[in-house]
């Protein structure tokens, strides 16, 4: 009988004992599932977090989209405009060409006028002056003061004439085929450029315009040393 209690005290304390083991594998366990529900939790806040920030770059993206949508159409409509300069600047060129030639003829025709009035001078002077106490002589006179006088008007017209072919020959060296107002656009289209990466040539025409205010065509060599 006493066997019987001792092997019964026995299966007790074993059971005890391995009711302990399975009571630290349950801790320990809790405390696994503990630790990854936090991890979990952490994983999920970071998610959240990238999940944010990938719809800010999306939607920065979709921005930064619209606004290169927008700069190419910028810079469609400033070489729309430069081709149309160019060709006004063709015809105005066509057209100061007809003036310059039209003035070169004023002035051929005012010489030749000129010249025509010194000799007719020069012969009234030889065979009329001279004459005394003629009737005509007043008349004469008269008539030399005037034509004198239209010497001198012809000779402020042709020198007028000669100060607007000059004005006009150095308006044709000066002008360039951008249009009026294009340096403000050239430097937003340098803006551009240098935003997307412009080549050094390009950039290096964009300071020529801001220094002569013309375009790397159109300015003296001199000008852009």
């Amino acid at each position: 009988m006493d066997a019987s209690i001792d092997d019964m005290f026995g299966s007790i304390a074993e059971l005890h004992k391995q009711h302990c083991k399975l009571q630290y594998r349950i801790a320990h366990v809790e405390g696994v599932l503990r630790k990854t529900k936090e991890a979990t939790s952490a994983a999920h806040s970071q998610l959240v977090e990238a999940q944010t920030a990938y719809k800010l770059s999306l939607e920065k993206q979709r921005s930064v989209r619209e606004k290169k949508d927008l700069e190419y159409n910028r810079i469609e409509e400033g070489q729309e405009a430069l081709m149309k300069a160019r060709d006004e600047l063709a015809v105005g060129d066509t057209i100061w060409k007809a003036m310059a030639e039209t003035y070169g003829n004023e002035r051929k025709s005012l010489a030749e006028r000129l010249q025509r009035y010194a000799s007719d001078t020069e012969i009234i002077r030889k065979k009329y002056v001279p004459i005394a106490k003629d009737d005509r002589r007043d008349s004469l006179e008269n008539q030399l003061t005037t034509i004198n006088e239209s010497i001198v008007a012809l000779t402020k017209e042709k020198e007028d004439l000669d100060v607007e072919v000059n004005n006009l020959q150095e308006k044709q060296k000066n002008q360039c085929c951008l249009p009026d107002g294009f340096p403000g656009m050239m430097d937003d289209f340098t803006a551009l450029l240098n935003h997307f990466g412009a080549c050094e040539d390009v950039i290096m025409g964009a300071g020529i315009l801001k220094e002569t205010g013309k375009c790397w065509n159109c300015a003296d060599p001199e000008e852009t040393e």
